[in-house]
């Protein structure tokens, strides 16, 4: 037992040698004092935390604070590093948000420690105690008055004194609270209470005011407020009997706007609201109110005018509230006037119209009051919407109408909701524009049969309509073909074959009528013409001398304006030749070309038609000029003086009748004999062979 007691005694004794070893806070112990209620930061400057038992630069570190009543985080150890060897550290104290109370808390523990870089020190303890504060106190009794005249509270004048005192000499601030509210009264750092600006010339307002006076000092909250009264006196008030009123005025309008009475004392206009009115009223004669600019509601419609009476030094402020009434402004319609050109047809022409009216969301309603065309009234024609668009209520055709171009002049109102209206006057020219394609009126003319002998002539004539007027190019047409090359039209209507016809042929030939018009409009249905080629029936005619005859043709004139004109004037021309106006088959280059080419196409066949007769038909018509035989046939036919010497060129001398004994004896004989009369025999060719055997039979050739 004892040994036990022994070995904890020295290890006791071991310990404690230990910690004095380990860094540890000087000069203990240290007492800091606070005043209660204290509001400021500050550090401890009155005594320093330095460690001892250092083998290097050190530090002091907060561990802790016991209680923590009102001061959870309100000390903490700041290190001034002003020394860049060793800073110096201090306690310091920061505010929270509850004030240190003596009642409530008297010391405050803060643990702290000190560590170098060895080693750290163990837990050390400075204590902070708070020393009670006294609160100021009021030597002016509470619920004291005071009466002055308004007329002596000049800007600045002290109104009362508050006094109070403090035990420690702490500075005491005080606090000015007026019922009810004003901004006229404060109170100095020495208690004076004072006015801020001054009552005189006023003379009726708050006659009463209570004054609730707080103090503190440095260390403590805002004391209970202790009560002074001020009662005012006003001098009597100079007075208006008929003011602080509304009164309406039209707007657009010079005139009296109010009549004053009951006056005491003189008027004058202090103030007007918006400042833009100020100079629309005046006072004239003392005491009525006038205008003298017209007001406009759309620009304001109030104006608070404010009135200052004064009589002697005392003066009182009235009001008149000047209502504008609405009055309708007229609209203003712009362009006054517009000119423009459209096209017929369904009229659609915006003026581009705007409209100007004073008046707050007034709305326009445009309507055609008249549209007068030369002497008649066309407005019922026309319609005009919301955007001011005028509109034609039909196709405004001017072909139907008989006239090229039409003046309309319209008068058009804009109307605003309450009747008021401004007008414009637009002239519109409808110009006729080319919307009636031409119509060709003359029947197609088909299997129409013409002779290849027949010479190059008029065939037909066409004629043609349009709506359109024809003294303009949108009534004037010409007339266009295309297909059989030898086919052709003028542009005036007549078809014309310029080349004859080929037996067995069918040429058609299609013809269509097209305007003078921009666009240039093309007949929706064309004719055709078709021709059938038929061989000629040859009649012989008796030479004769047949005179010339100069035949002289007029000119042909094409009338476009109607279809019966043009039909008559067509098939007047018919049989002759084309007007001075007709295009030459050669003035067309293209046509000339198809000429060369088709020549030579001729040439090329002409030739190859011969190639074919040499070829095919002439051994059999000449067989003695043909081959290696020629000379023996030549003998058997007794060298006869026909197509075969002319061909061959020979001369034979002409032969008088053969005799029997030249005839072919025996069977050959007795086949031609057989088969043919005497002169057939005679005048048979190859008499002298028998044919071979072909697809007839005896009796195909029937004697005679």
């Amino acid at each position: 037992m004892e040994t036990h007691v022994l070995i904890m005694v020295f290890l006791l004794g071991t310990s404690l040698d230990f910690s004095l070893q380990l860094p540890n806070l000087a000069n203990l112990p240290i007492v800091y004092t606070l005043f209660e209620g204290t509001q400021e930061q500050f550090p401890f400057n009155s005594q320093e935390l330095t460690c001892q038992n250092v083998t290097s630069r050190y530090k002091v570190n907060f561990i802790n604070v016991d209680p923590t009543t009102n001061c959870q985080n309100c000390f903490n150890v700041w290190a001034d590093t002003a020394s860049a060897q060793q800073p110096n550290y201090f306690l310091r104290y920061v505010p929270s948000a509850s004030r240190l109370d003596y009642n409530a808390e008297n010391t405050y523990k803060i643990t702290l420690t000190c560590e170098d870089s060895v080693a750290e020190g163990v837990d050390q303890i400075v204590e902070v105690r708070i020393i009670p504060n006294i609160q100021p106190t009021f030597s002016t009794p509470s619920f004291d008055s005071v009466t002055v005249p308004s007329t002596n509270l000049f800007a600045g004048t002290n109104v009362y004194e508050i006094i109070a005192t403090d035990s420690e000499n702490d500075p005491i601030e005080y606090a000015l609270e007026t019922v009810p509210t004003s901004s006229n009264f404060d109170i100095r750092a020495n208690g004076q209470i004072y006015t801020v600006n001054g009552f005189q010339g006023i003379c009726t307002g708050q006659n009463s005011y209570e004054f609730k006076v707080r103090v503190k000092d440095p260390y403590n909250e805002f004391t209970d407020p202790i009560s002074v009264t001020l009662d005012l006196q006003f001098p009597n008030l100079p007075s208006i009997g008929n003011a602080n009123r509304d009164v309406t005025v039209p707007e657009n309008s010079v005139q009296n706007i109010h009549t004053f009475t009951g006056v005491s004392g003189t008027i004058s206009i202090l103030n007007v609201q918006p400042s833009i009115m100020r100079n629309k009223v005046t006072l004239f004669g003392g005491n009525i109110l006038r205008v003298d600019e017209v007001f406009n509601f759309e620009e304001f419609n109030t104006a608070n005018v404010t009135l200052l009476v004064k009589s002697g030094e005392c003066e009182a402020r009235y009001w008149l509230m000047v209502r504008v009434q609405e009055m309708n402004d007229l609209p203003v319609l712009t362009p006054a006037k517009v000119s423009a050109a459209v096209p017929e047809g369904i009229i659609t022409y915006n003026p581009g119209f705007k409209v100007e009216d004073e008046d707050f969301s007034d709305m326009v309603t445009y309507t055609i009051q008249r549209a007068i065309s030369g002497t008649r009234d066309i407005t019922r024609d026309f319609t005009i919407n919301q955007e001011g668009i005028i509109i034609s209520n039909f196709d405004f055709d001017l072909d139907s109408r008989g006239s090229e171009v039409e003046l309309i002049t319209f008068t058009v109102r804009a109307t605003d909701k309450r009747g008021g209206f401004d007008e414009s006057e637009v002239i519109l020219r409808v110009e006729n524009i080319n919307d009636n394609p031409p119509v060709i009126t003359t029947a197609s003319i088909i299997n129409d049969v013409l002779m290849d002998c027949d010479p190059p002539q008029r065939i037909a004539t066409v004629a043609a309509t349009d709506l359109d007027p024809g003294t303009s190019p949108n009534g004037q047409f010409q007339f266009k073909g295309s297909g059989a090359g030898n086919l052709r039209v003028t542009p005036d209507g007549a078809v014309f074959l310029d080349t004859p016809v080929t037996a067995d042929t069918t040429y058609s030939y299609t013809i269509f009528a097209e305007d003078l018009g921009n666009p240039q409009l093309t007949s929706a249905k064309p004719i055709t013409i078709t021709v059938i080629g038929q061989a000629c029936t040859t009649i012989f005619v008796p030479p004769t001398t047949i005179p010339a005859v100069v035949v002289t043709v007029p000119a042909v004139t094409v009338d476009t304006g109607s279809g019966a004109g043009a039909g008559a004037g067509a098939g007047a021309a018919a049989g002759v030749s084309a007007s001075a106006s007709s295009t030459s088959l050669l003035d067309d280059p293209t046509n000339l070309i198809w000429i060369i080419f088709l020549g030579l196409l001729g040439l090329l066949l002409l030739g190859l038609l011969a190639w074919l007769l040499w070829r095919f038909c002439f051994p059999r018509c000449c067989p003695g000029c043909y081959g290696k035989d020629s000379s023996a046939l030549a003998r058997n036919t007794g060298g006869n003086d026909g197509c075969c010497n002319r061909c061959c060129g020979k001369s034979n001398p002409t032969v008088g009748p053969r005799e029997p004994e030249h005839y072919p004896e025996g069977k050959v004989k007795d086949f031609w004999q057989e088969h043919y009369q005497e002169l057939d025999y005679d005048n048979t060719t190859h008499r002298s062979h028998v044919p071979t055997s072909g697809l007839h039979e005896d009796g195909y050739l029937n004697p005679r």
